[in-house]
């Protein structure tokens, strides 16, 4: 009876946990969004699908316009919580929110105007779609609109309120999966351009949901409520230095995954960017759900530095260790199950290629094994090992993608091993630099 007991309340206790809704919510966005993906190919078609994905992967780049301010904002932020700088941290907000705005604004739409001109057929070796740059004027101001309100995710993580990213990422994918609805039915019925229905569907999304977002978060935490009057720029100083360490690593980051969808057009055809971003769509579900639970360990590693906590900081480790053992086993499940889950989900095997999967299974166990590490060095905003070598990585994707397929006759999947290539220097660097950092700590 007392273990029936303890399990039961083992179960409440984790059902109101950050985990268990980051889990939740995620898993539901991740549904619609694999629901869309379904409903995107059979609205349009295998290539223009292809073309799709390539689009996004393309302004997908822009998120590195955040320049690393997010993750400066958060780091900073908590800091000043936990040190009850209440002053301080609502001057920093404003300062943040009004200049960034200003920012993208100015860049947005130099942007947006460039990209008007830009012969992107051309670029993107394209042929026969004359509304390419509208797509991606569309699709630029879509992740415009996502940059800035990145500013959201960070204070909500300073908050503790790991969860709130997951929950607007739900809005996102529930209104663009309406939204992608609605362009399937009226495609059936009339002949439209689903391809330009389909990025305004993307530019409502992010619209919709940001603001909702920005809304419920304010309310919950009014006192930080960005205004204008309390904006300075001298306030911004003091995340500079952390937010262009930052920057350099998120932009690793973009070059590493971004540039993936683009290497695979221009080495083979844009019709295989569909097989291999279905691929890294089914395996990217174990990356969700490590990432959903190693969030709240950012803040929760950030907080026990600045107060020198050293063994909460090695049972968080041990503890983020053990997920990324059981979420290993996931990656097998999913490699032995992958053919069943494209049958299922498309109701054909055109988009399957195992070997495809297999590389891209490797590239997870990578970035499993990774993760524990650089989530702890960045709560620490100690960034040196990983700036130096998610540079190197950045350095070598590219190259090393295109001498695997030239070279050694590699199909598609050489592009993945590619990255494997680049990411292995960090997988073993990495353990070493977060050793000697938590044992420096007294």
């Amino acid at each position: 009876m007392k273990y029936n007991r303890f399990i039961w309340s083992s179960i409440v206790q984790f059902t109101q946990s950050p985990s268990f809704k980051i889990l939740f919510f995620q898993g539901a966005a991740l549904l619609c969004s694999f629901i869309s993906t379904s409903l995107l190919l059979n609205t349009l078609g295998q290539t223009q699908f292809g073309l799709w994905m390539l689009v996004f992967s393309i302004t997908n780049w822009l998120t590195f316009l955040d320049g690393g301010i997010t993750n400066g904002l958060r780091n900073k932020l908590l800091t000043c919580l936990v040190n009850k700088k209440i002053f301080s941290a609502i001057r920093l907000v404003s300062s943040v929110y009004t200049y960034f705005f200003i920012f993208i604004a100015v860049i947005g739409s130099l942007l947006i105007t460039i990209s008007l001109f830009v012969p992107w057929d051309v670029l993107l070796n394209i042929q026969d779609y004359s509304k390419l740059n509208y797509v991606m004027v569309i699709a630029i101001f879509s992740v415009l609109i996502n940059v800035f309100f990145m500013m959201n995710s960070a204070v909500a993580y300073s908050f503790h309120c790991a969860e709130f990213n997951s929950c607007k990422n739900f809005i996102y994918q529930a209104v663009f999966l309406s939204l992608c609805c609605a362009t399937f039915l009226i495609n059936k019925s009339y002949d439209i351009d689903a391809l330009l229905f389909i990025s305004i569907s993307l530019a409502s999304s992010a619209i919709i949901s940001n603001v909702i977002g920005y809304q419920y978060l304010f309310e919950r935490v009014s006192f930080l409520k960005p205004r204008i009057n309390k904006a300075n720029a001298t306030h911004l100083q003091s995340i500079f230095g952390l937010s262009g360490k930052f920057f350099i690593l998120q932009l690793s980051a973009i070059i590493l995954y971004s540039t993936d969808a683009i290497l695979v057009s221009h080495l083979f055809d844009v019709s295989k960017v569909g097989a291999y971003n279905i691929s890294n769509k089914i395996m990217y579900l174990v990356i969700f759900v490590q990432g959903a639970l190693l969030s709240p360990m950012w803040c929760r590693y950030a907080e026990a530095y600045e107060k020198k906590v050293r063994n909460e900081i090695i049972s968080l480790l041990k503890k983020s260790m053990c997920i990324a053992l059981m979420l290993c086993g996931m990656v097998f499940m999913l490699l032995f199950l992958s053919e069943n889950i494209v049958l299922l989900w498309f109701g054909n095997l055109d988009l399957y290629n195992y070997k495809i999967f297999f590389a891209l299974a490797m590239l997870t166990l990578l970035r499993i094994w990774s993760s524990n590490f650089s989530t702890l060095l960045n709560g620490f905003g100690i960034l040196k090992a990983q700036i130096v070598f998610s540079s190197i990585a950045m350095l070598l994707n590219i190259p090393a993608s295109i001498i695997l397929v030239k070279w050694f006759d590699y199909g598609v999947e050489g592009v993945a091993y590619g990255s494997v290539i680049a990411l292995s220097v960090f997988a073993i660097i990495g353990p070493i630099s977060t050793y000697k950092n938590v044992m420096a700590i007294k």
